[in-house]
C-alpha cells in the first residue's frame, strides 16, 4: 500500500511518497516535482516487485565512493599489484573528484558518456579506457549487490583504440641485440626473446626457479616496476607455469647460478635489488643504438616487451600451436593468443594449405591404386 501527499519547501511545493517495502517495514520517497510523477514511480516499483527486479531505494541511494573499498579489494585478491596500482591512481585523480559524492541510482549513460568524450580530449585511450573501466566495474558490484537493475556504464563507449604495430626481430637481429650486453644481460636478452616471458616475470627469476636438467623454468612471480619502484607480486591474472628454454640459453643461465642459494636474483641492480625497467639512459638503451647504428633497420624503439612478441613468432613458424604458445606465454585462453598474433597464424596459411594439398594428392593415389584390377599372367 502507497500514499502520495505534499509538503512544503523553501522553493514550493513537494510531493513524497509513503509504501511498503517487501519486507514489510514502511519507508518513503521523497523529492518528486508533481503529483503524476510520484505516482508514476509507484506503478514502477509495483511492477518491478512482481517482476522480482525491485531494489530498495535507499540501497541505491549511496555515494558511488561507498562502493571502492570493496570493489579494489576484489582486484587486489585476483590480481597482481602493477594492475591494480594504476587502477587506484585513475581513481583518485580522475574518478572521484567527478563521481565519488555521486549517488548511483542519479548516474546516468548520457552523463557518463559526456564525461568519457570530455576526457579524451585530454587523456589517452588507455586513461579513458581504465576510467570507464572503473565505473562499470563498481556498477556491476552494486548490481550484483542489489543496489541496482541496470549499470549505465554498459552503454557509453570510448574512443576507438588503434591497435598498436607489434614489433618482432629475427634472429639475426636478437642475436646482434644479445651481442651488445654484457653477460648476465646477455642471458637475459636471450631468454626474452625466446622464452616469451615478461620482463618482471624474467627479472623476478631465482636461482631455485631454474631446472637446466629438466629444461624448465617455474614462473611464479614478478618484479614489475610501479611508480619507478619494483614491486615483486603475483604474475598476470595469478597464473603461474612452467616454460621451456632452449639449451642455450641455460648455458647462459647457469653461470649465472653458480655459487648462490635457491632464493639468489639470477639478475640484480647494483647495490643489489630487482632490476627495474629500463630506463632511457639504461645498458638497453645502449645495445639498440649500438645495433640501429650497424643496421638502420633495426628498430630504433624496441623495448623489452617487444622481445616477447619476437619470441611467439619464433615459436608460430617453427610450427607451435595456438595450445602450445598460450601455454608458454602465459594467456589466459587460447583466444587471447589469436587476438594478439593472429597475424603470425594467417602467414602459416600457405604451408598449412601446401601439405593438406600433398596430402590429398598421396590419399587420391592411394584410392586409385587400390582400385585397379590386378593383371592375370596366363599360361601360354
Amino acid at each position: 500500500m502507497a500514499t502520495v501527499s505534499y509538503y512544503k519547501t523553501k522553493s514550493g511545493r513537494r510531493w513524497q511518497v509513503q509504501y511498503t517495502k517487501p519486507d514489510g517495514s514502511r519507508t518513503r520517497k521523497r523529492g518528486f516535482p508533481t503529483k503524476a510523477e510520484a505516482q508514476a514511480w509507484i506503478e514502477d516499483q509495483g511492477v518491478a516487485q512482481r517482476k522480482g527486479t525491485w531494489v530498495d531505494p535507499a540501497l541505491s541511494n549511496i555515494p558511488l565512493s561507498e562502493l571502492w573499498d570493496p570493489w579494489i579489494a576484489i582486484k587486489k585478491m585476483r590480481h597482481g599489484t602493477s594492475t591494480w596500482k594504476p587502477l587506484d591512481s585513475a581513481w583518485r585523480t580522475h574518478v572521484k573528484p567527478r563521481w565519488g559524492l555521486t549517488p548511483i541510482n542519479q548516474i546516468t549513460t548520457e552523463q557518463l558518456q559526456t564525461w568519457i568524450v570530455d576526457l579524451s580530449e585530454n587523456k589517452s585511450v588507455t586513461i579513458v579506457e581504465r576510467c570507464l573501466g572503473i565505473i562499470r566495474g563498481m556498477l556491476d558490484l552494486a548490481i550484483t549487490n542489489k543496489r541496482l537493475t541496470t549499470n549505465p556504464a554498459t552503454a557509453v563507449h570510448c574512443p576507438a583504440r588503434k591497435r598498436p604495430k607489434q614489433v618482432f626481430l629475427s634472429l639475426e637481429q636478437l642475436e646482434a641485440l644479445a651481442s651488445k650486453c654484457s653477460d648476465d644481460k646477455k642471458a637475459l636478452v636471450w631468454l626474452l626473446g625466446t622464452s616469451g616471458c615478461r620482463w618482471g616475470e624474467a627479472v623476478g627469476l631465482t636461482v631455485g626457479d631454474v631446472n637446466p636438467l629438466r629444461g624448465r623454468i617455474s614462473v611464479t612471480k614478478s618484479a614489475s616496476t610501479v611508480g619507478g619502484r619494483v614491486v615483486v607480486g603475483a604474475t598476470k591474472g595469478r597464473r603461474d607455469r612452467v616454460i621451456a628454454a632452449t639449451p642455450a640459453v641455460f648455458e647462459l643461465l647457469v653461470p649465472l647460478m653458480a655459487g648462490k642459494s635457491p632464493d639468489c636474483l639470477l639478475w640484480e641492480k647494483r647495490g643489489g635489488g630487482h632490476l627495474t625497467t629500463p630506463s632511457k639512459r639504461s645498458w638497453w638503451h645502449s645495445a639498440v643504438d649500438a645495433c640501429v647504428a650497424e643496421d638502420s633497420s633495426f628498430p630504433s624503439l624496441l623495448t623489452p616487451h617487444d622481445l616477447r612478441h619476437t619470441a611467439a613468432s619464433l615459436l608460430i613458424s617453427n610450427g607451435a600451436s595456438v595450445k602450445v604458445v598460450q601455454a608458454q606465454l602465459g594467456h589466459a585462453s587460447a583466444k587471447e593468443t589469436l587476438d594478439i598474433y593472429s597475424g603470425l597464424f594467417d602467414e602459416d596459411l600457405d604451408s598449412v594449405i601446401d601439405a593438406v594439398g600433398r596430402a590429398q594428392r598421396a590419399a587420391g593415389s592411394r584410392r586409385k591404386n587400390k582400385g585397379e584390377p590386378k593383371v592375370s599372367q596366363k599360361a601360354d
